[in-house]
């Protein structure tokens, strides 16, 4: 899931820094441990960074969700 995320922002030329900026963080290594996995992704940050990529959601999901 997140090792994913990682290659996708790498691919698209985005990086960490500027996606800790459009979630507001303080500091790029609050993001950084976001997409390691040290701390939890809330929905709304996989939202917002979801779209700045132009990228489903489901991504940031392991298993399949029902609605």
């Amino acid at each position: 899931m997140l090792e994913k995320l990682k290659e996708i922002r790498i691919e698209k030329r985005v990086s960490g820094h500027t996606l800790s900026k459009i979630l507001g963080f303080k500091s790029p290594s609050a993001y950084y441990k976001k997409e390691k996995g040290i701390t939890p992704m809330t929905i709304s940050e996989a939202e917002i960074i979801a779209k700045y990529l132009g990228i489903k959601t489901e991504i940031f999901f392991n298993e399949e969700v029902s609605l």
